[in-house]
């Protein structure tokens, strides 16, 4: 179970997209891809640890994300949504970066990845955490 009730919330509405796993690669090309959209800057991506083991992360004044091995689309957009949300939306305090706007931006992600059918690349897993 989640340690914060906007992990409750986002497992709700987002459950069939933590389920979606890609390969290394393929979360590399779907960070550029959404990067280069929305217009934000992102600089690398490492990958790292198992699913439920280790914690992932956006290191937002370096423009890069820490990501375990085979991450899940949800992950994925989340972590850049954390770097979209710093960047663009200039939210930067601590006690805001879990909130209904990181919501919305994931939710936009979404619906980019959706509407350019990168599903393809994905394929059904089974969660840890």
């Amino acid at each position: 179970m989640p340690h914060l009730k906007f992990y409750d919330k986002e497992h709700e509405q987002f459950d069939k997209y933590r389920k979606l796993l890609v390969s290394n690669h393929d979360a590399e090309l779907i960070c550029r891809k959404l990067a280069r959209h929305f217009k934000f800057q992102f600089l690398k991506v490492r990958f790292f640890g198992k699913r439920g083991k280790t914690w992932n992360m956006a290191y937002s004044a370096f423009h890069c994300l820490r990501l375990v091995n085979e991450p899940s689309i949800l992950i994925i957009v989340h972590e850049l949504a954390h770097l979209y949300n710093w960047e663009i939306l200039r939210i930067r305090s601590r006690r805001r970066r879990h909130c209904k706007r990181l919501i919305t931006t994931e939710r936009k992600f979404i619906r980019y990845l959706e509407k350019n059918n990168y599903w393809d690349m994905a394929y059904e897993g089974e969660i840890n955490a």
